[in-house]
């Protein structure tokens, strides 16, 4: 047996005569994500056309021989089913949540006393719309005086942070606004529980369907405002609240709704962690994994 992800895994794996499963966290980004595609510059997009038009069908191929895929949601199905014709079966995604828990740093209390903390994270794709929440800003601080956003990164790109700095300087809300850069694994539970609400304004056809950021937080006892392209993770007023990815009128209303109350905060916040509690640990991803696999064992 033979176990691949994402192309050109699954097109590596097809060419072996063994029972081949695939995980597919999301149809081939680069090929077939065109709200990914378009906002990268011309040559790059010059770029990922000539690569589609040479194996994009492979790709395509190798996922519909696939003897049994996976995927990490009901989301994901549905543009697997869509792009390749196939079906397939959600695992979700798997959080720890012995680690990622509610948990008081004393430090970063006293630095942020006082205040409103929204946190995001971004890898300054267009996709993740991190700009998109800081042009909301201006409207949420008329609201929330006391405001702080913290940005974290999973990629160091020093272009995308030039951006969002002058962005926010051209918003005139500089002093809204920290780029705390990639914090280390350990220290991740420290800001989600400091942060009063998480923000994901991501789109696109697959790639915003699943979060681990938004789990995370999550299971941190912190609400979250998303995008309505998943409505597995958030449930829309219990454990956190969605938006349509246009209504940016919408998002900063919920996101001040949040913060003005504390109460509503703390209740989504717990069955925020009890939903990821129920759904997305890793006994559940696991036993679903295992008999998926085991169904090909004689």
């Amino acid at each position: 047996m033979l176990i691949s992800s994402m192309f050109p895994m699954n097109w590596i794996a097809f060419h072996f005569p063994k029972v081949h499963v695939q995980y597919c966290f999301e149809p081939f980004a680069f090929f077939h994500d065109q709200e990914m595609i378009k906002g990268f510059p011309f040559f790059k997009r010059s770029m990922l056309r000539a690569l589609k038009f040479f194996y994009a069908r492979r790709d395509i191929q190798a996922t519909q021989r696939a003897d049994k895929i996976l995927t990490v949601n009901r989301g994901t199905a549905c543009w697997i089913e869509k792009i390749y014709q196939r079906g397939s079966i959600p695992t979700y995604l798997g959080v720890d949540t012995d680690f990622f828990r509610t948990v008081t740093d004393e430090d970063l209390s006293r630095r942020y006393a006082g205040q409103k903390v929204i946190v995001h994270s971004t890898d300054y794709t267009p996709l993740k719309r991190t700009d998109v929440l800081i042009r909301a800003l201006p409207e949420i601080r008329k609201e929330i005086p006391n405001l702080k956003l913290l940005v974290t990164h999973t990629v160091e790109d020093r272009k995308g942070i030039q951006k969002m700095i002058q962005l926010a300087h051209q918003m005139g809300v500089d002093s809204y606004l920290e780029m705390v850069g990639f914090v280390a694994i350990e220290k991740l539970p420290l800001y989600y529980s400091l942060a009063d609400v998480a923000v994901y304004p991501g789109v696109g056809s697959g790639a915003s369907a699943a979060s681990l950021f938004v789990l995370e937080a999550m299971a941190c006892e912190t609400p979250v405002v998303r995008t309505s392209d998943s409505v597995e993770e958030v449930i829309d007023g219990e454990s956190g609240l969605l938006f349509h990815p246009q209504d940016m009128e919408g998002m900063v209303r919920k996101i001040v709704h949040l913060l003005k109350d504390d109460d509503l905060r703390k209740r989504m916040g717990s069955m925020a962690r009890e939903r990821i509690k129920d759904v997305y640990n890793w006994e559940s991803v696991n036993r679903i994994f295992r008999e998926e696999v085991a169904s090909f064992i004689k």
